[in-house]
């Protein structure tokens, strides 16, 4: 009778746990954080800005390395329980970031710019990146509108970019400055208007959270005339070929610096 009762509390147990989920939002203050510039590929335009994803949730997002692959390391993510424990998924894969110098969890944010229809509704694509990379960790207390389910850490779990784990703690935002490469969309040839900027965090939905709706921000570009620089002509002879090498290595089939590198995370 005994073991009867104690199977049974062990089970009624069990399902009082539950997830401590996290729920990735984009902070669309830190979009209007941009300028444009013309010195990142000669004759062509671009439009660079900021990036804050942050972990509104009941539990921290939390990434560590697992099996190798080819171009980097399978990632597993780390969902803590309310009763204790935890469990382990597929979540997707870390790879070198060579201009960074640090390893990033693979495709976390991807942006567009897309046209402004009638009442202010989001209109088709017009212009994309590629889907980011970024490395994940607490840059800042997130101090947005949105309230935060879970208790906030207090302190900075997640400070490095290394190769043990990586993560955003619950009431943290991981930002991205303007400044740095890939934070950028390639805009040659867009006219005066108004236009929505999209950022996407979790684009192909790899990660395990509450919600999976609220992933997208939107904030409103005006371009008025004059606002755009100029682009510089193309150069020609061997400035055109260095020119076609920034291409290729900025539209992602330069991955053999990537796949070089991307070795050696050890397993948490």
């Amino acid at each position: 009778m005994r073991a009867v009762f104690d199977l049974a509390m062990s089970c009624a147990a069990s399902a009082w746990a539950t997830d401590l989920l996290p729920d990735l939002i984009v902070n669309p203050a830190r979009l209007q954080d941009f300028t444009y510039s013309k010195s990142i590929i000669p004759g062509r335009i671009y439009m660079r800005f900021s990036n804050g994803t942050a972990n509104v949730g009941l539990g921290p997002l939390f990434l560590y390395p697992d099996a190798p692959t080819g171009g980097g390391q399978l990632v597993k993510q780390r969902i803590f329980m309310s009763q204790g424990g935890f469990r382990d998924r597929d979540a997707g894969i870390f790879i070198y970031h060579p201009t960074h110098n640090h390893f990033h969890f693979g495709a976390w944010a991807q942006y567009s710019i897309r046209a402004v229809l009638p009442g202010d509704a989001v209109g088709p694509v017009l212009r994309q990146g590629a889907k980011t990379s970024f490395c994940l960790l607490d840059s800042s207390r997130y101090l947005g509108p949105v309230p935060v389910l879970g208790n906030v850490s207090s302190t900075r779990t997640f400070t490095t970019c290394g190769d043990e784990s990586q993560g955003i703690s619950v009431g943290w935002e991981d930002v991205y400055s303007r400044s740095l490469p890939d934070q950028w969309i390639d805009i040659t040839g867009l006219g005066p208007g108004e236009y929505w900027l999209e950022s996407v965090v979790d684009p192909s939905n790899r990660i395990e959270e509450i919600n999976e709706d609220n992933n997208v921000a939107y904030f409103k570009l005006v371009i008025a005339p004059g606002d755009l620089p100029v682009p510089d002509e193309i150069p020609v002879g061997r400035g055109l070929l260095t020119s076609l090498a920034l291409v290729l290595l900025l539209t992602g089939t330069g991955t053999l610096a990537l796949r070089a590198r991307a070795r050696g995370i050890r397993k948490l």
